[in-house]
């Protein structure tokens, strides 16, 4: 907190209290003296853990809290990319910037370690490496 720059202010005074970088004011910024000994405001500068992200995680162990400046970096599952910043800040105005990434994937991604064969009504396909979508379609016609 930046302290007024006297000590003993009298009735009728006002005060205007600041916060360093970082860190939130509580209350409000002006103060209006009524009685001898100014009661000081604080600053906030802790924010709770950001929350995860779907198909992903947040990589390092969760804090309780975290202060301005620290940041944490999120990965996803294997299978999905991660879209956005993978590293969030602890900014000064008590969120995480910037917003928070996610993860693209897809559910039909297949994938197979060798070309394997599929017999079926007397042809032979091959399936090669990873596939998003199989989809096999035979008619029989007489």
């Amino acid at each position: 907190i930046n302290e007024p720059l006297r000590g003993v202010y009298t009735y009728g005074q006002t005060v205007t209290y600041s916060c360093n970088e970082g860190f939130k004011l509580i209350g409000a910024s002006e103060r209006t003296y009524v009685i001898r000994s100014p009661r000081y405001k604080q600053c906030k500068h802790s924010l709770k853990a950001p929350p995860g992200i779907e198909n992903g995680r947040i990589n390092e162990p969760l804090r309780d809290v975290y202060t301005y400046g620290q940041a944490v970096t999120y990965s996803c599952m294997k299978g999905f990319k991660l879209i956005g910043a993978s590293e969030r800040t602890c900014s000064g105005d008590e969120t995480f910037q910037p917003s928070p990434p996610w993860c693209q994937g897809s559910l039909f991604k297949w994938s197979f370690s060798q070309r394997q064969p599929i017999l079926h009504t007397l042809h032979i396909l091959y399936v090669s490496l990873e596939l998003y979508l199989l989809h096999l379609c035979s008619f029989v016609h007489q």
